[in-house]
């Protein structure tokens, strides 16, 4: 009985200490997500995500491919 209350006293252990470290790492990595999200100013984004093209250009306009269609036989 000894070696059975060994094992499980083990095996207890190193549960509690898997669930410590994930408790912890879970913990510091919502700070760095918390602290990364409020640091940003909110007008960065509208601007890096607009498509670089000239101002007076048609946003909608219909692109024409370069290289033609290649027809594959089945």
């Amino acid at each position: 009985m000894i070696l059975k209350d060994q094992i499980l006293e083990n095996h207890t252990l190193v549960c509690y200490s898997l669930d410590a470290f994930l408790l912890l790492y879970c913990v510091v990595f919502t700070v760095f997500f918390f602290r990364e999200k409020v640091s940003r100013t909110p007008g960065i984004f509208d601007q890096s995500e607009e498509p670089l093209r000239p101002k007076d250009s048609d946003p909608y306009q219909v692109l024409q491919p370069t290289k033609p269609k290649v027809r594959v036989q089945v």
